[in-house]
């Protein structure tokens, strides 16, 4: 899958947001878009490297293999996160079948956070 994603993140009261635009090819070879926004808190971090979040997803992607139209999917996933606070980390996220809204997925993002 062809991926690429710029994020942005901001803290509040220990509490940490990650927003995230980004575009890929979808299970239907089209190309889509995605706006994220994961969220967790500071007391979050095990082992101090492993940090779960909530997410909110929000692509624009395709949802068939018979025609290229695409449509607004937003799914709330639970994410983990495995790395430092910064350096190269791996979002792991499953998100189940859900009716005819999802055919579920499991995805791993990785990335590299840099500390400006």
């Amino acid at each position: 899958m062809k991926y690429f994603g710029f994020s942005q993140d901001f803290e509040r009261n220990d509490w940490l947001y990650e927003n995230t635009m980004s575009t890929f090819v979808d299970s239907y070879s089209l190309r889509s878009y995605m706006l994220t926004s994961n969220v967790s808190h500071k007391s979050w971090l095990y082992y101090g490297y492993l940090r779960p979040m909530i997410g909110l997803n929000c692509a624009y992607k395709g949802y068939s293999h018979k025609h290229e139209k695409r449509r607004w999917l937003c799914t709330p996933p639970l994410k983990l996160r495995i790395g430092k606070e910064t350096g190269f980390f791996a979002n792991i996220m499953a998100t189940p079948k859900v009716g005819d809204i999802t055919n579920g997925l499991v995805a791993a993002e990785l990335g590299y956070k840099f500390n400006w």
